[in-house]
């Protein structure tokens, strides 16, 4: 019997095992999602430490858009890569 060679072509960009750190790599690579993070972390810093600076806004409100952005994103690009 004559054995072949698997020449599948696979096009995904994710496997189960790297999926969220590839996605999170891939999305803050994105100017906008690295710029939230970094603004969420400097408010964070300035609502647990007054001495350092005050900020007036809550950080969490901040942090959480850009988790909930991240989150919708995460599963758009899953369903995506499954397809």
């Amino acid at each position: 019997a004559c054995a072949f060679v698997d020449n599948r072509i696979t096009t995904s960009r994710y496997h189960a095992y790297n999926f969220v750190f590839v996605n999170l790599r891939e999305q803050f690579r994105r100017k906008a999602n690295f710029y939230f993070l970094v603004i969420s972390l400097l408010m964070i810093i300035g609502w647990y430490m007054p001495r350092l600076f005050q900020s007036s806004i809550n950080p969490w409100g901040t942090l959480g858009t850009l988790l909930f952005v991240l989150g919708v994103t995460m599963v758009k690009e899953g369903v995506e890569d499954k397809a």
